[in-house]
């Protein structure tokens, strides 16, 4: 069992309901926001409590990129998960700004758990 707090921000109702399951399932301990701007709220509450961010990149208003930025500021030690459905989204993978991993969607409960134990560690 992990005692690792996973922040997890996607904006679609059916993808995040099975991330969180996998992840509850796991022993991880799930905070969840529908998009962006919730997440940034949810950073801000636990203040450096949160030991990934496991975001969507493509996402309506604040994009996971846009909200990676915001995670990591004055915070390099932050973990960062993406995950993406786009195969152009390989293409952001040069994006200065991807500060972890990316993660293709539609995945697997084991792939999920693989792709969370290697962000993590």
């Amino acid at each position: 069992m992990t005692s690792a707090t996973i922040l997890v921000a996607e904006d679609e109702p059916g993808v995040r309901e099975l991330i969180v399951e996998i992840l509850n399932m796991a022993g991880y301990t799930v905070l969840v926001a529908g998009d962006g701007d919730e997440a940034l709220r949810i950073l801000a509450e636990r203040n450096g409590q949160i030991d990934l961010l496991l975001t969507d990149i493509r996402m309506p208003g604040l994009s996971g990129l846009d909200l990676a930025d915001e995670a990591v500021l004055g915070k390099p030690w932050c973990r960062v998960l993406y995950l993406t459905g786009y195969p152009d989204d390989l293409a952001r993978m040069a994006d200065p700004r991807l500060y972890g991993k990316l993660m293709w969607k539609p995945f697997q409960a084991a792939q999920l758990l693989e792709g969370v134990a290697n962000a993590l560690a």
